[in-house]
Protein backbone atom coordinates (compact mmCIF):
# COMPACT_ATOMS: atom_id res chain seq x y z
CA UNK A 1 0.00 0.00 0.00
CA UNK A 2 1.04 3.53 0.27
CA UNK A 3 2.01 5.05 2.98
CA UNK A 4 2.26 9.03 3.54
CA UNK A 5 5.25 10.78 4.89
CA UNK A 6 6.42 14.35 4.95
CA UNK A 7 10.11 14.93 3.77
CA UNK A 8 12.50 17.41 5.11
CA UNK A 9 11.04 20.29 3.08
CA UNK A 10 7.14 19.50 4.57
CA UNK A 11 6.30 18.09 1.07
CA UNK A 12 4.07 14.83 0.49
CA UNK A 13 5.90 11.93 -0.90
CA UNK A 14 4.38 8.65 -1.27
CA UNK A 15 6.94 5.33 -0.18
CA UNK A 16 5.78 2.32 -2.41
CA UNK A 17 5.71 -0.67 -1.07
CA UNK A 18 4.37 -3.99 -2.41
CA UNK A 19 1.32 -5.11 -1.85
CA UNK A 20 -0.34 -8.84 -2.46
CA UNK A 21 -3.20 -9.09 -5.33
CA UNK A 22 -5.17 -11.60 -6.02
CA UNK A 23 -6.03 -10.63 -9.65
CA UNK A 24 -6.53 -13.14 -11.99
CA UNK A 25 -3.36 -13.62 -13.95
CA UNK A 26 -3.59 -12.52 -17.39
CA UNK A 27 -2.75 -15.14 -20.19
CA UNK A 28 -4.54 -12.39 -23.71
CA UNK A 29 -2.81 -10.70 -25.55
CA UNK A 30 -3.75 -6.82 -24.93
CA UNK A 31 -1.15 -4.97 -27.41
CA UNK A 32 1.55 -4.99 -29.48
CA UNK A 33 4.64 -5.50 -27.49
CA UNK A 34 6.39 -2.53 -28.49
CA UNK A 35 6.70 0.20 -26.02
CA UNK A 36 5.57 -2.89 -23.29
CA UNK A 37 2.33 -2.60 -24.25
CA UNK A 38 2.12 -6.17 -24.23
CA UNK A 39 2.79 -7.79 -20.61
CA UNK A 40 4.54 -11.19 -20.38
CA UNK A 41 2.40 -14.35 -20.69
CA UNK A 42 0.86 -15.41 -17.50
CA UNK A 43 1.45 -12.13 -15.56
CA UNK A 44 -0.04 -10.92 -12.63
CA UNK A 45 -1.12 -6.94 -13.81
CA UNK A 46 -1.11 -5.19 -10.57
CA UNK A 47 -1.06 -1.68 -9.75
CA UNK A 48 1.32 -1.73 -7.03
CA UNK A 49 4.93 -2.26 -7.83
CA UNK A 50 8.10 -2.90 -4.89
CA UNK A 51 10.77 -0.33 -6.45
CA UNK A 52 13.45 -0.82 -3.69
CA UNK A 53 16.98 -0.83 -5.28
CA UNK A 54 20.33 -0.98 -4.13
CA UNK A 55 21.40 1.96 -6.61
CA UNK A 56 17.94 3.66 -7.06
CA UNK A 57 15.69 5.67 -4.60
CA UNK A 58 12.43 5.79 -5.66
CA UNK A 59 9.23 7.73 -5.22
CA UNK A 60 5.72 8.16 -5.99
CA UNK A 61 6.22 12.51 -5.89
CA UNK A 62 2.89 14.54 -4.68
CA UNK A 63 -0.74 13.37 -3.82
CA UNK A 64 -1.98 9.95 -4.81
CA UNK A 65 -3.45 11.37 -8.34
CA UNK A 66 0.11 12.95 -8.78
CA UNK A 67 1.25 10.12 -11.74
CA UNK A 68 4.49 11.23 -11.69
CA UNK A 69 7.72 8.52 -10.87
CA UNK A 70 11.00 10.13 -9.21
CA UNK A 71 14.10 7.99 -10.14
CA UNK A 72 17.13 9.02 -8.56
CA UNK A 73 20.58 7.74 -9.48
CA UNK A 74 21.50 7.31 -6.08
CA UNK A 75 25.56 6.45 -5.16
CA UNK A 76 26.44 9.72 -4.11
CA UNK A 77 29.75 8.86 -2.78
CA UNK A 78 30.75 7.32 -6.08
CA UNK A 79 29.18 10.18 -7.79
CA UNK A 80 26.20 7.73 -9.29
CA UNK A 81 28.89 5.96 -11.24
CA UNK A 82 27.37 3.35 -12.92
CA UNK A 83 28.15 -0.05 -11.45
CA UNK A 84 27.03 -3.80 -12.60
CA UNK A 85 23.71 -3.45 -10.10
CA UNK A 86 22.86 0.03 -11.48
CA UNK A 87 22.51 -1.62 -15.07
CA UNK A 88 20.44 -4.11 -13.64
CA UNK A 89 18.02 -1.91 -11.37
CA UNK A 90 17.81 1.02 -14.12
CA UNK A 91 16.44 -2.28 -16.29
CA UNK A 92 14.02 -3.42 -13.49
CA UNK A 93 12.73 -0.64 -12.66
CA UNK A 94 12.04 0.82 -16.27
CA UNK A 95 10.37 -2.34 -17.57
CA UNK A 96 8.21 -2.46 -14.16
CA UNK A 97 6.66 0.84 -14.89
CA UNK A 98 4.93 -0.65 -17.53
CA UNK A 99 2.91 -2.31 -15.51
CA UNK A 100 2.18 0.46 -13.25
CA UNK A 101 -1.10 1.81 -14.10
CA UNK A 102 -0.01 4.63 -11.68
CA UNK A 103 2.64 6.04 -13.45
CA UNK A 104 2.01 8.78 -16.29
CA UNK A 105 5.39 10.28 -16.17
CA UNK A 106 9.03 9.69 -15.03
CA UNK A 107 11.27 12.29 -13.28
CA UNK A 108 15.37 10.65 -14.10
CA UNK A 109 17.93 12.84 -11.75
CA UNK A 110 20.83 12.07 -10.13
CA UNK A 111 21.40 12.29 -6.05
CA UNK A 112 24.60 14.05 -4.44
CA UNK A 113 25.85 17.50 -4.84
CA UNK A 114 28.32 16.35 -7.48
CA UNK A 115 26.49 15.22 -10.57
CA UNK A 116 24.14 13.53 -12.12
CA UNK A 117 26.71 11.02 -12.97
CA UNK A 118 30.54 10.07 -13.10
CA UNK A 119 29.96 7.55 -15.93
CA UNK A 120 31.33 4.14 -15.72
CA UNK A 121 32.37 2.54 -12.26
CA UNK A 122 35.80 1.65 -13.32
CA UNK A 123 36.28 0.02 -10.14
CA UNK A 124 33.77 -2.77 -10.42
CA UNK A 125 34.84 -5.78 -11.06
CA UNK A 126 32.29 -7.24 -13.00
CA UNK A 127 32.75 -4.35 -15.53
CA UNK A 128 36.51 -3.56 -15.41
CA UNK A 129 37.76 -6.99 -16.15
CA UNK A 130 35.77 -7.46 -19.59
CA UNK A 131 37.78 -4.50 -21.59
CA UNK A 132 41.74 -4.12 -21.62
CA UNK A 133 42.12 -7.50 -20.59
CA UNK A 134 44.78 -10.68 -22.26
CA UNK A 135 44.45 -14.31 -21.87
CA UNK A 136 46.86 -15.88 -19.68
CA UNK A 137 49.62 -17.61 -21.39
CA UNK A 138 50.28 -19.59 -18.19
CA UNK A 139 46.64 -20.49 -17.82
CA UNK A 140 45.92 -23.26 -20.19
CA UNK A 141 41.90 -23.38 -19.41
CA UNK A 142 41.85 -19.06 -18.91
CA UNK A 143 39.68 -17.92 -21.98
CA UNK A 144 41.67 -16.77 -25.14
CA UNK A 145 41.16 -14.15 -27.56
CA UNK A 146 37.92 -15.11 -29.28
CA UNK A 147 36.15 -16.66 -25.93
CA UNK A 148 36.73 -13.13 -23.86
CA UNK A 149 35.51 -11.56 -27.53
CA UNK A 150 32.22 -13.72 -27.15
CA UNK A 151 31.93 -12.55 -23.20
CA UNK A 152 33.12 -8.76 -24.18
CA UNK A 153 30.40 -8.68 -26.75
CA UNK A 154 27.32 -9.85 -24.71
CA UNK A 155 27.99 -7.70 -22.08
CA UNK A 156 27.65 -4.63 -24.11
CA UNK A 157 24.75 -6.28 -25.48
CA UNK A 158 22.97 -6.76 -21.87
CA UNK A 159 24.00 -2.89 -21.37
CA UNK A 160 22.57 -1.79 -24.71
CA UNK A 161 19.47 -3.31 -23.43
CA UNK A 162 19.45 -2.04 -19.88
CA UNK A 163 19.19 1.52 -21.42
CA UNK A 164 16.84 0.20 -23.78
CA UNK A 165 14.70 0.17 -21.07
CA UNK A 166 14.02 4.06 -20.27
CA UNK A 167 13.58 4.51 -24.05
CA UNK A 168 10.87 1.81 -24.66
CA UNK A 169 9.11 2.65 -21.03
CA UNK A 170 5.69 3.52 -22.35
CA UNK A 171 5.98 6.53 -20.70
CA UNK A 172 7.73 9.98 -20.84
CA UNK A 173 10.91 10.62 -18.87
CA UNK A 174 11.98 13.88 -17.92
CA UNK A 175 15.72 13.79 -17.28
CA UNK A 176 17.39 16.65 -15.14
CA UNK A 177 21.06 16.92 -15.11
CA UNK A 178 23.27 18.92 -12.81
CA UNK A 179 27.21 18.83 -11.86
CA UNK A 180 29.20 15.92 -13.69
CA UNK A 181 27.43 13.94 -16.54
CA UNK A 182 30.11 11.82 -17.84
CA UNK A 183 30.22 8.82 -20.54
CA UNK A 184 27.05 6.64 -19.24
CA UNK A 185 25.38 9.69 -18.44
CA UNK A 186 25.11 10.90 -22.35
CA UNK A 187 24.19 7.28 -22.86
CA UNK A 188 21.45 7.18 -20.64
CA UNK A 189 20.40 10.91 -20.93
CA UNK A 190 20.34 10.11 -24.78
CA UNK A 191 17.53 7.90 -24.06
CA UNK A 192 14.91 9.85 -22.57
CA UNK A 193 12.35 12.13 -24.03
CA UNK A 194 13.14 15.54 -22.88
CA UNK A 195 16.14 16.67 -20.97
CA UNK A 196 16.64 19.73 -18.48
CA UNK A 197 20.16 21.28 -17.43
CA UNK A 198 21.19 22.65 -13.99
CA UNK A 199 23.62 25.90 -15.07
CA UNK A 200 26.25 24.19 -13.78
CA UNK A 201 25.94 21.16 -15.54
CA UNK A 202 28.99 19.38 -17.84
CA UNK A 203 28.87 17.25 -19.98
CA UNK A 204 31.55 14.84 -22.04
CA UNK A 205 31.23 11.91 -23.78
CA UNK A 206 33.64 10.33 -22.59
CA UNK A 207 35.12 7.21 -23.67
CA UNK A 208 37.39 7.94 -26.43
CA UNK A 209 39.48 9.47 -23.16
CA UNK A 210 39.49 5.78 -22.20
CA UNK A 211 40.32 4.25 -25.03
CA UNK A 212 37.17 3.18 -26.86
CA UNK A 213 33.82 4.51 -29.06
CA UNK A 214 30.72 4.78 -27.01
CA UNK A 215 28.98 1.56 -27.31
CA UNK A 216 25.71 1.98 -25.36
CA UNK A 217 23.56 4.32 -27.43
CA UNK A 218 25.26 7.69 -27.69
CA UNK A 219 26.81 7.19 -31.15
CA UNK A 220 23.18 6.02 -31.85
CA UNK A 221 21.15 8.62 -30.19
CA UNK A 222 23.06 11.84 -29.69
CA UNK A 223 23.26 12.45 -33.47
CA UNK A 224 19.60 12.61 -33.94
CA UNK A 225 18.56 14.72 -31.19
CA UNK A 226 21.03 17.50 -31.58
CA UNK A 227 21.24 19.72 -34.65
CA UNK A 228 25.18 19.78 -35.52
CA UNK A 229 26.68 16.93 -37.17
CA UNK A 230 30.13 18.81 -37.18
CA UNK A 231 30.35 19.52 -33.08
CA UNK A 232 28.31 16.56 -32.29
CA UNK A 233 31.85 14.59 -34.15
CA UNK A 234 34.09 17.15 -32.26
CA UNK A 235 32.87 16.03 -29.45
CA UNK A 236 32.83 12.49 -29.57
CA UNK A 237 36.04 13.02 -31.12
CA UNK A 238 38.17 14.51 -28.74
CA UNK A 239 36.20 13.86 -25.28
CA UNK A 240 36.06 17.32 -24.19
CA UNK A 241 33.53 19.24 -21.46
CA UNK A 242 30.85 21.41 -22.85
CA UNK A 243 28.35 22.71 -20.78
CA UNK A 244 24.24 24.03 -20.24
CA UNK A 245 24.14 26.76 -22.74
CA UNK A 246 26.43 24.42 -25.46
CA UNK A 247 24.11 21.69 -24.91
CA UNK A 248 21.01 24.06 -25.42
CA UNK A 249 22.37 25.47 -28.67
CA UNK A 250 22.81 21.80 -29.69
CA UNK A 251 19.30 21.06 -28.95
CA UNK A 252 20.58 18.22 -26.27
CA UNK A 253 18.52 19.89 -23.85
CA UNK A 254 15.32 22.44 -24.06
CA UNK A 255 15.98 24.64 -21.04
CA UNK A 256 18.42 25.35 -18.30
CA UNK A 257 17.20 26.12 -14.77
CA UNK A 258 18.42 27.58 -11.60
CA UNK A 259 16.08 24.44 -9.84
CA UNK A 260 16.11 22.62 -12.43
CA UNK A 261 14.82 19.53 -10.38
CA UNK A 262 11.79 21.68 -9.46
CA UNK A 263 11.51 22.53 -13.37
CA UNK A 264 11.30 18.97 -14.58
CA UNK A 265 8.91 17.87 -11.15
CA UNK A 266 6.70 20.51 -12.92
CA UNK A 267 6.74 19.46 -16.78
CA UNK A 268 5.94 15.54 -15.60
CA UNK A 269 3.04 16.94 -13.63
CA UNK A 270 2.02 18.97 -16.80
CA UNK A 271 2.15 15.79 -19.01
CA UNK A 272 0.87 13.83 -16.80
CA UNK A 273 -2.50 15.88 -16.22
CA UNK A 274 -3.28 14.79 -20.02
CA UNK A 275 -4.59 11.95 -21.08
CA UNK A 276 -2.42 8.96 -20.41
CA UNK A 277 -3.89 7.27 -23.87
CA UNK A 278 -2.86 10.00 -26.02
CA UNK A 279 0.87 10.28 -24.64
CA UNK A 280 1.73 6.81 -24.95
CA UNK A 281 0.17 7.00 -28.08
CA UNK A 282 2.71 10.23 -28.89
CA UNK A 283 5.66 8.38 -27.61
CA UNK A 284 4.27 5.11 -29.35
CA UNK A 285 4.84 6.58 -32.51
CA UNK A 286 7.37 8.77 -32.16
CA UNK A 287 9.71 5.90 -31.37
CA UNK A 288 8.57 3.52 -33.34
CA UNK A 289 10.46 5.25 -36.62
CA UNK A 290 14.01 5.76 -34.33
CA UNK A 291 13.85 2.45 -33.10
CA UNK A 292 13.77 0.70 -36.71
CA UNK A 293 16.41 3.36 -37.94
CA UNK A 294 19.22 2.70 -34.60
CA UNK A 295 18.98 -1.31 -33.86
CA UNK A 296 21.34 -2.70 -36.38
CA UNK A 297 23.58 0.65 -35.36
CA UNK A 298 23.55 -0.64 -32.52
CA UNK A 299 24.47 -4.15 -32.72
CA UNK A 300 26.91 -3.16 -34.92
CA UNK A 301 28.54 -0.27 -32.31
CA UNK A 302 28.73 -3.36 -30.50
CA UNK A 303 30.68 -5.93 -32.74
CA UNK A 304 33.28 -3.22 -33.10
CA UNK A 305 34.41 -2.74 -29.84
CA UNK A 306 34.12 -6.66 -29.46
CA UNK A 307 36.91 -6.50 -32.00
CA UNK A 308 38.79 -3.88 -31.32
CA UNK A 309 38.77 -3.19 -27.65
CA UNK A 310 39.44 -6.42 -26.18
CA UNK A 311 42.92 -6.49 -25.67
CA UNK A 312 43.46 -2.68 -26.43
CA UNK A 313 46.90 -1.59 -24.81
CA UNK A 314 45.28 1.78 -25.42
CA UNK A 315 42.20 0.56 -23.29
CA UNK A 316 44.70 -0.41 -20.61
CA UNK A 317 46.89 2.93 -20.91
CA UNK A 318 44.06 5.11 -20.56
CA UNK A 319 42.47 3.14 -17.74
CA UNK A 320 45.64 3.20 -15.92
CA UNK A 321 46.69 6.87 -16.42
CA UNK A 322 42.87 8.08 -15.32
CA UNK A 323 43.02 6.13 -11.99
CA UNK A 324 46.40 7.29 -11.12
CA UNK A 325 45.04 11.11 -11.98
CA UNK A 326 48.00 12.23 -13.63
CA UNK A 327 47.75 14.99 -15.90
CA UNK A 328 47.61 14.97 -19.39
CA UNK A 329 47.16 11.87 -21.77
CA UNK A 330 49.24 9.06 -22.33
CA UNK A 331 51.45 7.96 -25.10
CA UNK A 332 50.09 6.23 -27.67
CA UNK A 333 52.02 3.56 -30.22
CA UNK A 334 50.94 4.07 -34.49
CA UNK A 335 48.26 2.34 -35.59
Amino acid sequence: MLSNVVNANGNGVQQLQPTVTNRTPVTGVLSGNYLGLKPPCNAIITPWRNYTYQTLHVELKGSADAHVLHVALNRPKRINAFSMQMWKDIKHCFTQVNEDSRVRCILLSGNGPKGFTAGLDLTDPDLASMFGAAPDPNDPESPDFPRMALRAGQLVLFLQDCLASVRKCRVPVVAVAHGIAYGAGIDLLSQVDIRIASPDVRFSIREVLVGMAADVGTLQFFPLICGSDSVVRELCYTGRDFGAEEAKDLGFVSKIEQDALSAGLKLCEDIASNSPVAVVGIKHVLEYGREAQTAMQLKHNAVWNQAMVLGSRDMMKTIAHTMSKKPGKPRFSKL
